[in-house]
């Protein structure tokens, strides 16, 4: 086992501990259905491609600072609203995600899984 396969196993297991603690939650309407499809279409693999894309961002928007603030007014229309916005499925995403929010401050839970997702999304497109 490899320290990538460790990562892969850490990031799946985090989207579905945390699929199954939202699956607890009564969620009603537009949130509810999207919930339902994301599960149907594997809601693990969701999250860890909205990860991934993130820690792209980081380093090439926010210059590989670990540390993103985002604000719903100042950022309207830029690359932090895809990922923090109010859109319904990316808000279900970020209810999973392995990230610290602090205020308008949000992290990774650790600077490696930052890395990690970044080298995963750099591998795939290659």
């Amino acid at each position: 086992m490899t320290t990538v396969d460790l990562y892969e196993h850490f990031v799946r297991r985090w989207f579905e501990s945390n699929q199954q603690r939202l699956s607890e939650q009564d969620l009603k309407g537009t949130q509810g259905e999207l919930f339902r499809a994301l599960c149907d279409d594997d809601f693990a693999q969701h999250g860890i491609k909205f990860v991934q894309e993130l820690a792209v961002h980081l380093y090439i928007e926010n210059g590989g600072n670990p540390i993103v603030e985002y604000s719903l007014f100042k950022d309207e229309g830029n690359w932090k609203e895809t990922f923090f916005g109010r859109a319904d499925k990316n808000q279900l995403l970020r209810e999973a995600w392995p990230l610290i929010r602090s205020g308008n401050q949000y992290r990774f839970i650790h600077k490696s899984l930052l890395e990690y997702c970044v080298a995963r999304a750099v591998l795939v497109v290659r």
